[in-house]
C-alpha cells in the first residue's frame, strides 16, 4: 500500500487560534480541523494508509472501515499537500504534541489575516552579482558584476538555517543576483535540506556535469531554471548572448543526474506568441513543471515596450486551452491564474479589494540580503525604509517579532496623509487583508505609503502595473 507525505514544502504547526497546513513562505496556508491535523501528522512516509486509519481509529473509538472513510476524506481534501507515494519521509510533530488544548472546531478564516507566530518561509539574496542581463529584471538597478566584499558570512547563514527550521520554515527561496555566484552556496543548501526545508533556487547559471552531480548528492530534489524562449535569437535578446545554448546544457546536466527541473518564463511581448512552442520544447527536453510569470516593470518603467497587450495574453490563454492534456498538466495553475489576473486588471474588471492577491511579506515571510540585513520584500531590498533587522546581530526570531516589521505590516494610516488611502473607508480592511503593494505604489505613485495602483478605489495613472 502507499505510504503518503507531506510534500517537502508543506508544514503543519500549532498556532495560537489552532493548527494550520501551509505551503512554505506563500500565501497558501488553512486552519484545520482537528481530526484532519491528526490524520496529515501521520503522514510521514513512514506509514501505510491502512496503518495510518489504525492509529485514527484507535483514538476515536471507531471501526477501522469507518476511519479510513475519513483518511480518504482528508486526503482528497489536501490532495495538494501530499505525496500519495512519496520518495521521502519527514520528520512531522506528534499529534499529542501538536493538538494538546487545541479546539474542536476549525478556527474562523480571519484568523488566517495576522501574522503568523514565526515565518512559514523566507527568501534568500545571496548576492546582486549576475553575469546576465535580463531586459526584464526587476533588480536590474542592483545588479554588480562581482560578488559583494560584505557578503553573510557561512556561519551566520547555516544559524539561521537551524533556527528557521526550528520555528517551522519549510522553504527558502535562494534569488539573486545569480545565487551560484556564491562558491559556498551548496553549504547552505546540503544544511536546509538536512533540516526537512525546501530550498528553491532559480538559475540562469550553467550547471556543469560536475556541479549537478553535487548538488544531487546533496539531496536537492528539484530546481528551476528561467528560460523564455525555445528560439535562440529571442532568448539571448532576453537575456544575453549564448543564454539559450547555455540554459539547454544545464537542463540536460540537471535531468542526467536525477534533479527534477521546473522552469519558469517570464511572459513579454516578445515571446508571448511563443510560449505554446515553448511549453513542447521544454516537455521534450524533460522539464516536469512550468511556470508562467506576466512581466512586472521594474520601478519607473511602467511604459515601456515589454508588456503584452491584453489581446496577447487572451491569445496565449486560448492556446493553452487547445494544449494535450499531458502539456497543459505542466503548467502551474498559479501562472494561469496570474495571466489572467492581468487581463481584468488592464480591462479595470476588478471589483474590490478581495480580488486582489494576499501578500505574505511580514506575515508569513521576509527577505535576507547578501550582508545579512534582513528586509520586508526582495523588491524593496535596498530601500532603508523596509529593512528590519540584521542577523549578524539578531536572531530570525527577535527581526521577526521587531516593532518595526510589524509596523510596514500594519502601518498606521497618518503615514498615507496626503494620499487617497488616507481617507479611504477601506483603508482598514486593506491593511487587514494584507492586499496593497507597497512596490506598485512606489512605481505608480513615487512613494510606497501610497494607493496600490490596481486597486479598484485608487488614482488613475497612465502606465502598465502587470
Amino acid at each position: 500500500m502507499p505510504r503518503p507525505v507531506l510534500k517537502p514544502f508543506v508544514g503543519i504547526r500549532r498556532e495560537e487560534f489552532g493548527v494550520i497546513l501551509y505551503r512554505g513562505g506563500s500565501d497558501q496556508i488553512q486552519a484545520i480541523h482537528p481530526v484532519a491535523a491528526y490524520v496529515l501528522t501521520l503522514m510521514d512516509g513512514r506509514r501505510t494508509l491502512r496503518e495510518i486509519a489504525e492509529a485514527l481509529a484507535g483514538e476515536l473509538g471507531r471501526g477501522v472501515e469507518d476511519a479510513m472513510e475519513i483518511v480518504e476524506v482528508v486526503l482528497d481534501r489536501y490532495a495538494d499537500y501530499v505525496d500519495l507515494e512519496g520518495s521521502h519521509v519527514k520528520d512531522l510533530p506528534s499529534p499529542e504534541e501538536l493538538l494538546e488544548g487545541v479546539p474542536a472546531e476549525i478556527p474562523p478564516e480571519e484568523a488566517l489575516y495576522g501574522r503568523l507566530s514565526a515565518p512559514t518561509g523566507f527568501g534568500y539574496i545571496v548576492t546582486h552579482a549576475c553575469p546576465n542581463r535580463c531586459r526584464y529584471c526587476y533588480a536590474a538597478a542592483w545588479r554588480r558584476t562581482r560578488l559583494e566584499d560584505d557578503l553573510v558570512p557561512l556561519d551566520v547563514m547555516l544559524r539561521t538555517v537551524d533556527e528557521a527550521a526550528d520555528v517551522g520554515v519549510k522553504t527558502i527561496l535562494m534569488t539573486g543576483g545569480e545565487p551560484f555566484m556564491r562558491p559556498d552556496l551548496v553549504d547552505i543548501v546540503e544544511r536546509g535540506l538536512k533540516r526537512d526545508i525546501f530550498v528553491y533556487i532559480p538559475t540562469k547559471s550553467l550547471i556543469t556535469e560536475e556541479k549537478a552531480r553535487r548538488l544531487s548528492e546533496a539531496g536537492l530534489g528539484w530546481i528551476q531554471v528561467s528560460i523564455d524562449s525555445p528560439n535562440p535569437d529571442t532568448e539571448d535578446f532576453l537575456v544575453g548572448p549564448g543564454a539559450h545554448r547555455r540554459l539547454t546544457t544545464t537542463v540536460r546536466n540537471l535531468v542526467r543526474h536525477g534533479i527534477d527541473v521546473r522552469v519558469n518564463s517570464v511572459v513579454t511581448s516578445y515571446n508571448v506568441r511563443e510560449v505554446p512552442r515553448l511549453i513542447e520544447w521544454l516537455y521534450e527536453l524533460g522539464v516536469s513543471k512550468i511556470s508562467l510569470s506576466p512581466y512586472q516593470s521594474p520601478h519607473d518603467r511602467t511604459d515601456d515596450d515589454l508588456f503584452p497587450s491584453v489581446g496577447d495574453y487572451a491569445w496565449l490563454l486560448d492556446r493553452i486551452e487547445e494544449l494535450p492534456r499531458h502539456l497543459r498538466e505542466m503548467l502551474d495553475p498559479a501562472g494561469i491564474r496570474a495571466i489572467e489576473n492581468a487581463v481584468r486588471v488592464n480591462r479595470d474588471e476588478l471589483e474590490d479589494v478581495e480580488a486582489l492577491r494576499r501578500c505574505s511579506a511580514g506575515r508569513s515571510s521576509l527577505v535576507i540580503l547578501p550582508d545579512g540585513r534582513v528586509s520586508f520584500c526582495e523588491r524593496v531590498a535596498l530601500d532603508e525604509r523596509f529593512v528590519v533587522g540584521d542577523l549578524r546581530k539578531q536572531s530570525l526570531m527577535e527581526v521577526w517579532r521587531s516593532e518595526r516589521l510589524e509596523r510596514l505590516v500594519y502601518p498606521p494610516r497618518e503615514l498615507f496623509s496626503g494620499t487617497a488611502c488616507h481617507d479611504c473607508p477601506l483603508f482598514d480592511e486593506c491593511t487587514r487583508l494584507g492586499k496593497r503593494c507597497y512596490v506598485r505604489a512606489m512605481d505608480a505613485y513615487g512613494e510606497p505609503f501610497a494607493p496600490d495602483p490596481i486597486c479598484p478605489a485608487a488614482p488613475r495613472v497612465e502606465g502598465r502595473f502587470v
